[in-house]
């Protein structure tokens, strides 16, 4: 590529050195070493090898490079090779442009060259950085190269389809990192289903938390690992949830019972007998009649069991549930345990009401996960069983153990996600949950209390709950 070309200069009648400009430089015949003079006024001596010796001044001309695009505070603003083509074996030319300039030019005898031009580290070239051009003597050939910053970012894209028009919220995705350690980073996601979010490249686990009334459908895998982010990329994890039908409140499809009928109906003590120590009366968190069992000092056992009579890995369970006001926090409470058949098993998972007998809530995966129970993490704060005292609240619980190695649990308390965990271990039998218990055992309380229980819903879909009283 050639560029302007000076062709103004007047011959001379003797050979001299003479500058970029073609100005009669003071000295004897040219050296090896010559003078390549900057666009910013700088004269740096170079050795031009042979290219240059002996060469009459008159058959010299300037190659001159500039650079667009190049930013601020750079050690050196890169360097192009200049190597003559039409003489073998000709020792090419590096041509360091500084600091603080844009341009650099070097005196070279006529003939054809190829320039090739490298930019500094975390640059790249827009374009071409490689051309072939014929130096005449006296002129200057201009190549200009334009450069930008490398992209050392990408976006990832969540789309969530299946989210109701009438949602506040598309839900939450948290992208973690997990080549190299950085802090979560959260997208909240619009009711329209999709968000970008700039990150840095690299790679990531995006987990993804439905909006209230809403469930993950079944086989999307969440979290999803292994998103690799590239510069300037986008890359796309999608979800599918499913909102609940009905409206809030809407009953349980595998069972749905509120004590109303002033029975326990499929509620047993795991034969055919009632639950031992519970009665039905008044006290109730909707209509007129509710479960209530006392509990004595130093602790009691003894729930309401439920034969569910299906098999499933993903199951919810929805009730209303109140402590009277004078319960402590010297004790642990079982809220709601899930159970293979028989009421036994090793999968167990569950609500805990004073996880370690202090002031929370908590899911408990069961002997999966070594008996560790997990707090809550979303919506904080979230409230503590002293604060629920003496009041009724409405409680979702929703465990997936469908995929081995992603176990997933959730709990909602009156229709606000705090808990949404998915654990790293393996499913730890192959007999889905078929029974359950609520109410189950309480240990070493100091008081004797009364627990309630109301409106108690199983189903394969979220069921929302009803306004409180």
């Amino acid at each position: 590529m050639r560029g302007k070309k000076r062709s103004d200069l007047h011959a001379v009648e003797h050979p001299l050195l003479v500058d970029a400009r073609g100005r009669p430089i003071r000295g004897g015949p040219i050296t090896r070493r010559s003078f390549v003079k900057t666009s910013g006024g700088i004269l740096v001596a170079t050795a031009l090898g042979s290219a240059c010796a002996g060469a009459d001044a008159s058959t010299l001309g300037t190659v001159k490079v500039t650079i667009t695009g190049l930013p601020t505070g750079l050690p050196d603003n890169g360097t192009a090779v200049i190597t003559r083509t039409d003489i073998a074996g000709a020792t090419p030319i590096d041509l360091t442009i500084p600091a603080g300039v844009t341009t650099g030019d070097v005196q070279v005898p006529a003939g054809t060259y190829h320039v090739v031009y490298t930019p500094p580290s975390g640059l790249q070239v827009n374009g071409v950085n490689a051309f072939d051009v014929t130096i005449v003597a006296f002129d200057i050939t201009e190549v200009t190269v334009s450069v930008s910053a490398i992209a050392t970012s990408g976006t990832l894209h969540v789309t969530v389809t299946g989210i109701a028009a009438g949602a506040a919220t598309g839900g939450i995705a948290v992208l973690q990192r997990t080549d190299q350690t950085a802090s979560p980073v959260t997208a909240n996601v619009p009711q329209g289903g999709g968000v970008d979010t700039v990150v840095p490249t690299g790679t990531y686990t995006v987990t993804y938390t439905p909006p209230s009334a809403h469930s993950l459908n079944s086989g999307i895998t969440n979290p999803q690992t292994g998103k690799v982010v590239t510069s300037g990329a986008t890359t796309t994890c999608t979800f599918a949830v499913t909102a609940s039908t009905g409206g809030a409140g809407v009953p349980g499809n595998i069972s749905n019972h509120d004590f109303e009928n002033n029975t326990f109906g499929p509620y047993t003590d795991g034969g055919n007998a009632a639950p031992p120590g519970w009665t039905i009366g008044p006290d109730a968190a909707k209509g007129n009649l509710a479960v209530h069992k006392t509990t004595g000092i130093g602790g009691s056992g003894g729930g309401l069991n439920i034969n569910l009579n299906v098999g499933n890995f993903a199951l919810y369970c929805r009730f209303a549930h109140k402590q009277d006001a004078n319960a402590d926090n010297n004790f642990e409470q079982k809220i709601c345990r899930f159970q293979e058949a028989g009421f036994g098993g090793t999968n167990n998972p569950e609500i805990v009401w004073n996880a370690g007998s202090s002031n929370n809530f908590g899911i408990f995966f069961g002997f999966a996960d070594a008996s560790h129970v997990y707090s809550p993490t979303l919506n904080l704060p979230a409230p503590t069983p002293n604060q629920y005292r003496g009041q009724w609240h409405w409680f979702e619980i929703f465990f997936d153990y469908t995929t081995s190695g992603a176990l997933v649990g959730r709990l909602w308390i009156d229709d606000v996600l705090y808990i949404d965990k998915t654990i790293n271990a393996p499913r730890p039998s192959a007999n889905p949950f078929q029974t359950a218990f609520l109410g189950g055992t309480v240990n070493s309380s100091t008081t004797q209390w009364v627990r309630h229980y109301d409106h108690i819903g199983w189903g394969t879909n979220k069921m929302g709950v009803p306004p409180l009283p």
